[in-house]
């Protein structure tokens, strides 16, 4: 009986080694976590040299608060403080219906644009300065911009207070409704102009009045 009870144990000691040989084949999968992080090892050199740098330039070329008219645009509602809620509409939104917010068939002759609009409600207010690639064409992009800007873009209301105005190679066309002339914090197209004159620090090479154009087309509210 003690034979086949010594024999039960050595077969049990040996069944045990066996099984402690088991974890062996888990244990491989520890060279497959090493594996798995050497891989993520070359993989971050890669995601530190692409997105950082060039995610900055894409910011930079598709948010207008970058742009330099956008700090003038500031300076101006610093000076004259408008009672509606504006902001800088998306440059892409500007490129898709650049005519419908500058008046202007291309942008071969702009340098930068910016636009300052209402971003809630049909609210017939817009601000766009430009700045020109050769100041000495600024007044004849000034005039383009006056007489041909649809004042009624917005369907329901019309901007039928609207001014264009330059120093040097920055041109500024603003256009209102004439009703907001009137209020707590009246806004007309002079006001704006005037505020122009002061961010811009001395007497404009010109401020006309302008009309537009009638003509229902509207484009997207941002």
């Amino acid at each position: 009986m003690k034979k086949y009870l010594s024999i039960l144990l050595v077969l049990a000691l040996t069944a045990a080694l066996a099984a402690g040989c088991g974890p062996a084949g888990p244990g491989n999968t520890e060279p497959q976590a090493t594996t798995t992080a050497p891989q993520s090892e070359p993989t971050e050199p890669p995601a530190q040299v692409t997105t950082e740098a060039p995610t900055d330039g894409e910011t930079q070329g598709e948010d207008p608060a970058a742009s330099p008219l956008s700090a003038l645009i500031a300076q101006i509602y610093e000076v004259h403080p408008v009672a509606m809620m504006v902001g800088d509409i998306p440059s892409e939104t500007v490129q898709e219906n650049f005519t419908s917010y500058s008046g202007l068939e291309n942008d071969d002759d702009l340098a930068d644009i910016v636009v300052s609009e209402p971003f809630i409600g049909s609210i017939a207010y817009s601000l766009v300065v430009v700045q020109v690639k050769d100041a000495t064409k600024a007044h004849d992009i000034a005039t383009q911009m006056k007489d041909n800007i649809v004042i009624n873009k917005w369907r329901c209301v019309t901007a039928d207070d609207l001014m264009v105005a330059g120093k040097g190679d920055i041109v500024m066309l603003i256009m209102v409704d004439s009703q907001f002339a009137e209020g707590d914090t009246p806004t007309s197209a002079q006001d704006i102009v005037d505020a122009f004159q002061q961010v811009m620090g001395g007497e404009l090479d010109f401020a006309e009045k302008g009309e537009g154009k009638m003509d229902g087309v509207a484009i997207p509210m941002p």
